[in-house]
């Protein structure tokens, strides 16, 4: 199989935050206060129950002359994936030099913020935990996690966009275990009868092809998730990224924030426009979440449309089996920028520190990292998950998943999967050059900044003040993380100090389909 190029973090910086706490400045009343601010809710949960609630084996390590080792991990919706990772992991046990008991706990998203924060708190933690790099660089600032520095800095083979996910302080945090990523599928028949054999190459054939298939076939010509969700919100930062937007930048060692920024506008609008111009998606497009998206297509109802690696890895099964004979998958068109980006998702694995873990481990934490980290004790659960597990490194692409591909998916799915892998960015770290504590917690407190585009397509809200409110909001959070305090904004932004490659989007000039522009 064709292997990937490497790619840069694009024109993101890499200057360090200032401010940070000195080194070794992770006293125990510093982090515990801190948690308590962010986490009082999940600790009302209660703590009596914390052996079964967060984990452990609940024997007698010194009886039985090992150590209680605990990983968490949020990968318990595939079975398949769940089983391969817990055998996986519990292989430690062998492969340590030290007598060693592993229990695997398995967390859903949705419940493990208030869980990290309440196991905080009572000093109940995992030793190790899955979890996105801007948790481990928040957690961190908290002195909850250990930095990572010397497993991130013994391989030399990351792709690009690693080094500023994993960075803050002049530490990793996180080591980047897996990523996710969303291209473009794509119906053969459908883009047949509107009378086109290829998929597009860029935004203009895109809107170009979706128009054809609607006029053609009568079914929507491109779809993705228009309720409040992350996913929503995740594919809004990508098409602003693509157009020579941002989210946050920063400027003489600080962050600012640039969701009411002009190319976020212009992001904002143009994915409006897949409706209120272009009528490319479905009816009821505001009340369909990302899951609602993903059904959508998997009925063969919609020509294309942009989507995570679940509904690829989904065409395994007998029940979905028809999705490998009829549709193909590719990275996403090239946008103004002339960059096929999409957003990454993802996670790192994480060592909690002993001061607050359930068990103290010693050394055993980051010995189960680099563990984890092998390709060849990876390939079993990479293969069972494909392709929503995708490589962080080059030697990852060794992989049986890629050399032999023991699924039953094409191959040039796998290709476009791994592609797309270095084709990502991720909201907060692209702009910045690095991650930053308060990035964990704003992006667990937004819903994926979906708000202000799922106002403007459900509620009708003026796209300007919905941007300057959601910026304004996310303003305020990151000020509890940040020795410097960042202002609310009332100035509103125009198209008119958008980026020069969206112009002709904007004034529907050079043959460019014209976007929704609610202001002329």
């Amino acid at each position: 199989m064709p292997k990937a190029t490497d790619s840069s973090i694009g024109d993101a910086t890499d200057e360090t935050i200032t401010g940070t706490p000195d080194e070794g400045d992770y006293s125990r009343r510093g982090f515990m206060e801190a948690a308590a601010s962010m986490g009082a809710a999940g600790a009302a949960a209660g703590l009596s129950g914390c052996t079964e609630q967060f984990g452990g084996s609940g024997g007698d390590s010194k009886t039985k002359g090992e150590k209680d080792f605990i990983f968490w991990t949020m990968r318990g919706y595939i079975p398949e994936v769940t089983k391969n990772i817990k055998q996986a992991a519990k292989g430690f046990e062998k492969h340590s030099d030290s007598p060693v008991n592993v229990s695997t706990n398995v967390i859903v998203w949705n419940q493990v913020f208030p869980k990290w924060n309440a196991s905080i708190q009572g000093r109940t933690t995992p030793n190790v935990s899955e979890m996105a790099n801007e948790h481990a660089v928040n957690f961190g600032s908290l002195g909850a996690t250990a930095p990572v520095t010397d497993i991130y800095d013994s391989y030399d083979d990351w792709y690009g966009p690693m080094e500023a996910w994993a960075s803050w302080d002049d530490k990793k945090w996180g080591v980047p275990w897996f990523v996710e990523t969303r291209p473009m599928y794509y119906r053969k028949d459908l883009l047949e009868k509107a009378g086109h054999s290829k998929p597009p190459k860029d935004w203009k054939e895109l809107v170009k092809i979706g128009k054809d298939v609607v006029k053609e076939t009568g079914n929507p010509g491109y779809i993705e998730p228009g309720a409040r969700d992350f996913t929503t919100g995740q594919h809004m930062f990508a098409y602003t990224a693509n157009a020579g937007g941002k989210f946050y930048s920063k400027k003489d060692g600080k962050w600012q924030v640039e969701l009411d920024s002009a190319g976020s506008l212009f992001g904002h609008l143009f994915y409006a426009s897949l409706k209120k111009a272009w009528n490319l998606t479905a009816d009821g497009w505001t009340s369909q979440d990302s899951s609602a998206t993903d059904k959508f297509f998997r009925e063969r109802d919609a020509g294309m449309a942009h989507l995570g690696a679940e509904d690829a890895r989904l065409a395994r099964t007998k029940e979905h089996a028809g999705l490998r004979d009829n549709v193909g998958i590719q990275p996403m068109p090239e946008g103004p920028l002339g960059k096929q980006w999409s957003f990454r998702g993802g996670s790192c694995l994480s060592p909690f520190t002993d001061d607050v873990s359930k068990h103290d481990v010693g050394n055993l934490s980051n010995e189960f990292v680099k563990y984890m980290m092998q390709p060849d004790n990876q390939s079993d659960y990479f293969a069972a998950s494909a392709p929503v597990f995708m490589p962080v490194r080059k030697s990852q692409e060794q992989m049986d998943l890629f050399t032999k591909n023991p699924t039953k998916l094409p191959d040039d799915w796998l290709d476009a999967f791994v592609t797309q892998a270095q084709e990502t960015r991720r909201y907060g770290v692209y702009g910045g050059g690095q991650d930053t504590p308060f990035l964990g917690s704003v992006e667990g407190s937004t819903t994926g900044y979906s708000q202000a585009i799922s106002a403007i397509l459900g509620s009708n809200k003026d796209p300007k003040e919905a941007l300057v409110g959601m910026a304004n909001s996310v303003r305020n959070e990151a000020n509890k993380k940040l020795d410097y305090t960042l202002k609310n904004k009332s100035e509103k932004p125009s198209l008119d100090d958008a980026p020069k490659e969206v112009q002709d989007w904007i004034t529907g000039s050079n043959n460019t389909p014209k976007i929704w522009n609610p202001y002329e």
